[in-house]
């Protein structure tokens, strides 16, 4: 037998030297119990307390969060525990302190009815304190430092399946693979009797976990043999389902992967168990909604989003917003007229699901879930809904959803601030205009577009610029200085540019020789790349800065493009947005599928890759500086690369 007996085991609990108690002492599954916390001394002129439970209900973890109440130093609440719970967990919060027992937790197996043991109680306490098994919580314990051995993980899994019969199939995975690790003398024989007794079981999950136990001994022949067996016996089971997502995720042909995919959903329903079942092996019902929205909009088909955006998580949501709303919005792939009703569908959806947490977000209270999703949604769907509702002429909606981000986001996003300038410029709401130009210049997320409001209403309330530019210094955030210094100093890199000679729109030819006796810098970005265009507002303001320092030169390397025709794509934009930069184009290699030759130069020299790649060279050619991507802020950026290239000019 798999399962050897089932004892009478006392309930075990670790509660850090006795400042966390229970009443009763030992918590009974479906009961209610109360918790008394002494809190840290850093904690005791909190205001409030607040205790994360996490509960290992049946091998799953779920988390909630209780305010607690003061009584007699002490901190206490009530709460009924889960049914099917094996095991409690708890952090405490006051403020932005976190007591976790310093990384030991505090911890308590939960006993049933009949004073054994729940389900989970021992596996739940072993696979806590290690991450190498998927069933540790996220930032609960600093594992880097208290993580248990594997020999100690096959103790507490022996526990659990030698003392709960109904914990042998669910972990007979985790027992086998611990044993395995742990080189457990007589593994092999062992793990031959859990497989013998899980096919002898014959149900679909016992099935299951044979199959993995045989992947585990890398015995493919096995594990396919059962797999047969699994689909044959189980046609519209879990296996069944996560079998055909393979496959369709390998499908190359987009007519017979909508097709496929319309048929899966046709024999395999969405139910909690399937999508639990899915996310092991990273696949979601969204994707499957994602991947024929996607394929719809490759044809130019757009009918089905009110079909199924509405069956979507938030996540789900988000992730289709951002590839079928942000990005043609942001290319301009689309009109924005076009898109907006679809916006608006996915906006709708995105507001209904919001109170709905995730599978993947189990660990989040509902507290700290309601304060993540409103975070998402402000970033991810609302602010580039209230930049195409702006350009749609729905000025009073955009405005509206605006001010209720800006709530959260306190200003933090250059682009919702400027959308927020412009919008109350137009309605000549020149108060309100002020009020978010300077908290915008106070957070520094401003623009060229703002900071010329923000000079034309001083001008108008002063009847001169005289003084401006003090003004404009006293709503600065002098904290930012500081941390401008230090991210500077997290570019900093030291080396000889390579030599290069690039042609530039006109084919006239610039080189690295020319240049030298100059601060020059050099801005990689491509025609394809998002967040390379979203730089160039700040980049300007750093050129516009050093106009009339000949000292200084911008050039801007058009690189990596897969196009023919990138050169007279890469003019063009710059032509239509009024960027008037200096452009040259990488060097392209023989065997190279991009123009790439330079950029590749200095990113295998400095193990890096991504663009926006920025370089800042001195007078005597040696990198000084090197910065990958972008974080939003125009002004942000143009302060970084002003200060990279004073330090440039005069640290030699």
């Amino acid at each position: 037998m798999f399962s050897l007996f089932i004892g009478n085991i006392f309930s075990y609990g670790q509660v850090g030297d006795n400042r966390l108690s229970f009443k009763p002492e030992h918590p009974v599954a479906g009961e209610k119990v109360t918790i008394f916390y002494q809190p840290l001394p850093a904690m005791h002129s909190a205001a409030s307390i607040k205790a994360i439970v996490y509960s290992f209900n049946y091998f799953n973890w779920e988390t909630k969060e209780m305010d607690l109440s003061p009584d007699k130093g002490k901190w206490t609440a009530s709460f009924d525990i889960a049914p099917n719970a094996g095991l409690l967990a708890f952090k405490f919060k006051a403020d932005t302190l976190i007591d976790n027992n310093q990384s030991l937790s505090f911890a308590c197996m939960i006993s049933g009815k009949d004073g054994q043991l729940m389900p989970g109680a021992y596996a739940g306490w072993g696979l806590l304190r290690t991450n190498k098994y998927g069933y540790d919580i996220p930032g609960y314990l600093d594992l880097s430092k208290i993580e248990i051995s594997d020999s100690a993980v096959y103790h507490w899994m022996d526990m659990e399946v030698h003392n709960r019969q109904e914990s042998n199939i669910p972990m007979a995975y985790f027992y086998s693979r611990s044993m395995q690790e742990a080189r457990i003398n007589g593994t092999a024989q062992r793990i031959g009797r859990v497989k013998k007794f899980l096919l002898s079981n014959g149900s679909e999950d016992a099935l299951i976990q044979a199959t993995q136990i045989a992947n585990l001994e890398q015995n493919t022949t096995l594990a396919d043999s059962i797999s047969n067996v699994i689909l044959k016996k189980y046609p519209h089971g879990k296996w069944a389902l996560r079998s055909k997502s393979m496959l369709i995720n390998r499908e190359r042909d987009m007519n017979k992967k909508y097709a496929d995919i319309l048929q899966l959903l046709q024999n395999f329903p969405k139910t909690t168990n399937f999508e639990y079942f899915l996310n092991q092996y990273n696949i979601s019902y969204d994707t499957f909604y994602q991947t024929l929205l996607i394929i719809d909009a490759i044809n130019k088909r757009f009918d089905h989003i009110s079909e199924y955006v509405p069956k979507m998580t938030l996540p789900g949501v988000i992730n289709t917003f951002y590839k079928l709303i942000e990005v043609p919005h942001a290319r301009k792939d689309l009109p924005d007229e076009q898109l907006l009703p679809y916006a608006q569908t996915m906006v709708a959806q995105a507001e209904k699901v919001q109170g709905i947490k995730p599978y993947n977000y189990r660990f989040l209270s509902d507290k700290e879930w309601k304060n993540t999703s409103e975070d998402l949604i402000n970033k991810n769907i609302y602010m580039p809904f209230i930049d195409i509702l702006k350009n749609t002429n729905h000025s009073d909606e955009a405005l509206s959803y605006a001010r209720k981000v800006q709530k959260d986001l306190n200003y933090r996003f250059a682009s919702l601030n400027e959308n927020m300038a412009e919008l109350l410029e137009h309605k000549g709401k020149d108060k309100e205009l002020q009020t978010v130009l300077e908290k915008s210049v106070f957070t520094n997320q401003t623009s060229e577009t703002m900071m010329n409001m923000l000079k034309a209403l001083y001008e108008r309330n002063h009847h001169s610029i005289e003084g401006y530019e003090a003004y404009v210094e006293s709503l600065k955030n002098p904290v930012d200085k500081l941390a401008l210094l230090a991210a500077v100093k997290e570019f900093k890199k030291e080396g000889l540019m390579p030599a290069w000679k690039l042609e530039d729109a006109n084919g006239n030819v610039v080189s690295s020789e020319q240049l030298k006796g100059k601060v020059y810098i050099l801005d990689f970005w491509a025609s394809w790349c998002v967040p390379c265009k979203a730089s160039f507002p700040g980049m300007k303001m750093a050129a516009e800065h050093y106009k009339n320092d000949k000292d200084v030169e911008f050039y801007f390397i058009d690189t990596q493009e897969f196009n023919s025709n990138y050169k007279t794509q890469a003019v063009n934009y710059l032509k239509t947005h009024n960027f008037s930069f200096n452009l040259l184009f990488d060097g392209k290699t023989e065997t190279a599928k991009t123009n790439n030759e330079l950029v590749n130069k200095i990113m295998s020299t400095y193990s890096m890759s991504g663009i926006p790649l920025k370089v800042v060279v001195d007078r005597k050619g040696n990198i000084r500086y090197i910065s990958i991507g972008y974080k939003g802020s125009p002004s942000g950026l143009s302060e970084e690369v002003i200060e990279m290239v004073e330090q440039a000019k005069h640290d030699l």
